[in-house]
């Protein structure tokens, strides 16, 4: 049985959870709901790869931000059309099942190498600063690697299984489910460079998450030469997409960074959006210091 099937001990768990951790409470549902909906595309494609902020904080738990937004891709071995096309309609059976609709249904083309899609679920709980809907990007242009099988979690199942309310967390599906997910070190590359794209582009709101992020996991970095090499590769495997400005632009890495240093280029939106979503209340002072450190170390 799924716990938001029963409303209201539904909405009495959110509460709970959300006095307990501090979290709010329509963060704490979405994450459930996004629990449920990756838990499905886990279970029927067993090549797909989970990626992004939200691999970060499910996955790794190395981020106390909500990231809401779910990035997936395929192995490079099961790249043909055939199984991009089960990727969609992996989605549209899942939501169906979850009883969630796709608003942007008739958009998604199954050939693309990049589609957004945009589901909506019946939320009892908003707040100022969250999407009303799921949204889950798969892109095939750019191949992920290294990746490794890790357990995801729910916040909900995180709480619960501190307070050692195992039966509830059997009886309701909360349990911990396996999934392909993206390296550490390669997302730590990916939002440098997606850092830098978004400064090319002229793009700021809501971007300045990937700040955050890589404040948080270039500690987690210990060998260096290893992630310089990650970051020749993972330039090569960025360079055919036209998602990836900043892997073809004719200044370094480093310049760009520097740029987005001196032109306080993410301020503004990381204390408007990134800030709502952060639990651990790194300010941008904080998390901006990190870029002079990556520029020393000259990985890109």
């Amino acid at each position: 049985m799924l716990l938001h099937t029963d409303k209201n001990l539904f909405e009495q768990t959110i509460f709970q959870v959300a006095q307990r951790s501090g979290i709010e409470s329509g963060i704490i549902e979405k994450d459930y709901y996004v629990s449920l909906l990756l838990k499905e595309l886990s279970q029927t494609l067993p090549s797909m790869i989970f990626k992004g902020g939200t691999s970060l904080s499910k996955c790794h738990k190395v981020i106390k931000r909500f990231s809401e937004d779910i990035d997936i891709t395929l192995d490079e071995n099961h790249l043909s059309q055939g199984n991009r096309k089960s990727v969609k309609t992996a989605i549209v059976n899942a939501c169906e099942k979850l009883g969630f609709s796709i608003s942007n249904i008739d958009d998604i083309k199954s050939r693309m190498e990049f589609n957004h899609y945009k589901i909506e679920y019946s939320g009892l709980f908003m707040i100022d600063g969250l999407k009303p809907d799921i949204e889950i990007d798969t892109i095939f242009s750019i191949r992920s690697f290294p990746y490794e099988q890790k357990l995801a979690t729910s916040i909900i199942y995180d709480y619960l299984n501190e307070t050692g309310l195992d039966e509830f967390i059997n009886t309701y599906e909360l349990l911990p489910y396996p999934v392909n997910t993206q390296s550490i070190d390669r997302t730590f590359v990916d939002k440098v460079f997606a850092l830098c794209d978004y400064y090319l582009e002229g793009k700021t709101k809501e971007r300045s998450r990937h700040l955050y992020d890589i404040y948080k996991l270039y500690p987690l970095l210990s060998d260096f030469d290893k992630i310089k090499e990650l970051a020749k590769e993972t330039r090569v495997a960025r360079i055919n997409s036209p998602f990836c400005e900043s892997a073809t632009s004719s200044k370094t890495i480093n310049e760009l960074l520097q740029e987005i240093l001196d032109k306080e280029y993410y301020r503004i939106d990381y204390k408007e959006n990134t800030s709502i979503l952060v639990y651990d209340n790194i300010p941008y002072e904080e998390a901006i210091s990190v870029i002079p450190q990556i520029i020393e170390k000259k990985i890109f």
